[in-house]
Order: C-alpha cells, then structure tokens, then sequence
C-alpha cells in the first residue's frame, strides 16, 4: 500500500531494460522507465491519486531531458520520493567529461531540486562495481555539495566465494595475439565440453583496423563450424562506433558466423551487463588501469558462478608499458 517512489539513475539503457523484470517481478512493486514511459513516471511523482505499488523510475540521463527530469522532481508530491540510486559509478567518472555527457557528473542537480522543494536531505546511494580511493574522492565531489555535512557510509559487497584464475600469455608478436586468443577459448571449451551452458568471453581493445581483427578472430574460433562453439562465444569489440560516444550495448548485439557478438569498449560499456556460467575469459591485451582489471574478471563471477580463469594475451611491448 505504500506511495513511495525510488528513482534510479543508470548510464546505460541495457542495465534499465535488465532491471525492470526483475523489480516488476516483486509482489507490490512497480518499475518504470522514464525514457520509455515519461507520462506514467511523471504520475508516479506527481499525482495526488493514491498509488498503490511501490514504484521504482529509472532515469538515463542525457542533456535532451535533464532538465525536464530536474523539474519533475521539484514538482513532485511531498515526500513521494523517498531515497535516489545512482548506479555505475565507475563510469560516471569516466564518462562525463569534456562534450560526452557532461549531465553524468552534474546529477546532484537532483539532489538539489528535492532539498529546494523540502529543506531535508535526500537519502542516496551510489553503487559501482570498483572503486580506488581516486574513484571514491570523484564520486564525493560529483554528489556531495562542498558547503553541506552528510552522513557517508562506504559498504563493501565482495563477492567472499569469488576464485578467479589470473594467467598472462606473453607474445613477442603483437601479430599473433589474436590467434593466441581462439586457441586458448578452444582449448576452455575442451575442458568444459560437458557442460553445455558454458560460455566464454572474448575482449579486445581498439585497434586501427577493427574488420581485420574481427575476421580472423571469428574464423580461428569457427575453423571446424563446430556449433557448440559457435553458440557459446560472446565476443565484446571496441567498436569504432563506441569510440564515437555510443553508448547502449542492446543496439550493437549481432550475429557473424553463428558466433554471438557483442560490441563494447574494453573496461567500461559492459561494466553492467550480466552473462551467466562465464567460465573462460580471455582479453587480448589489458585494460589500462586496476579497476579495468577488475571489472573484465568479475564479468567470471557475475550470475550463478564463481570461479574461473581469465587470460591476458599481450604482447611483449604492451606488456612492458604496462
């Protein structure tokens, strides 16, 4: 019987599109999409009809709408918003800078319009699935206004079963990374052959000619057409769309050779995706930072499983500057 309204903000519209089952899944709850849906949100925080779901309204914030979001949110019914989630943190800090999405870093605007409307402070939580002390002083500084005392509980959630296998395969020839990498996810599925719901993870970093190395990738992973393979890869490309700004992942899903692909930057564009019984992953090259790291091994661990092995394949160069 609550009124309530929780209002979620995630960079990418694949993690909204991923969430909304499942909140929509839980007896007395409700989800909306503001991108999707703004007329429903909109009366989610605003009409003094009495709601009867607790409603959660995810937010992707974008210079087109901001505003128009800020409002609703000055706008809205007393106390009907009761706490705000800002999700992918990591990438907020990343992102946002320069011309990209300047909004990602500027959302406690949000904040700002519930306190000028109700003089209290708005509950908040910022989650991200990695975070340095550098990480953890941005995120203070984007949300937390310099002039104001907050309560700031840092929780930790590791992942206390997590064994993931860290193995680095060093190559005097940049050239022959990526046949290195179809060996090593054909030699994962020999040793998982009797599990037919494995899968295996592919990552590459941007290269200049992106169709070349795509090709020979997909051809070394389907020399022999085995369709077990073909149906167990994900692959996740920089693609040179990526590198011009796009941002939702759901668009760039296709199909090559039967080989499931999906297009991302390396560190940051499958921060939030999910892809179950990942037991082999494999990146040609290396992110170039720790948290990078991180982010490309838990994608092992996300789901229902917990262990597995990850393979750097870098060359002898990229190694050294590393």
């Amino acid at each position: 019987g609550s009124q309530c309204v929780t209002v979620v903000s995630a960079p990418m519209n694949q993690i909204i599109k991923g969430q909304i089952p499942l909140v929509n899944a839980i007896p007395g709850m409700q989800a909306i999409s503001y991108l999707d849906n703004p007329i429903e949100a909109a009366k989610a925080m605003t009409s003094t009809e009495h709601q009867e779901l607790y409603t959660v309204v995810f937010y992707n914030p974008h210079e087109s709408n901001t505003d128009a979001f800020a409002s609703l949110i000055a706008n809205s019914v007393p106390y009907r918003i009761r706490c705000m989630a800002f999700d992918e943190g990591g990438i907020v800090t990343k992102w946002g800078g320069g011309t990209f999405r300047p909004v990602l870093r500027q959302q406690r605007r949000y904040l700002v319009a519930w306190f000028k409307v109700h003089r209290k402070f708005m509950p908040f939580v910022v989650f991200t699935g990695a975070a340095n002390i550098g990480t953890c002083a941005l995120l203070k500084q984007y949300f937390l206004p310099a002039n104001k005392e907050w309560d700031v509980c840092i929780k930790r959630s590791p992942f206390e079963n997590l064994q993931v296998v860290v193995k680095v395969k060093v190559l005097q020839n940049r050239d022959e990374e990526t046949r290195v990498v179809s060996e090593v996810i054909k030699q994962a599925h020999g040793a998982h052959v009797e599990e037919p719901d494995a899968k295996y993870l592919v990552m590459t970093e941007y290269v200049g000619d992106l169709q070349k190395q795509q090709d020979s990738l997909l051809k070394g992973l389907n020399d022999q057409k085995r369709e077990e393979i073909k149906q167990n890869v994900v692959a996740v490309y920089a693609h040179a769309s990526c590198v011009n700004r796009e941002t939702d992942i759901g668009r760039f899903e296709s199909g090559r050779d039967g080989v499931r692909t999906m297009i991302a930057t390396y560190g940051l564009l499958i921060a939030g995706w999910s892809c179950r019984r990942i037991v082999c992953g494999v990146g040609r090259g290396q992110p170039d930072t720790t948290e990078d790291n991180i982010q490309a091994l838990s994608r092992i661990a996300r789901g229902l499983m917990a262990t597995g092995t990850f393979v750097f394949v870098v060359s002898y160069t990229r190694r050294l500057e590393q």
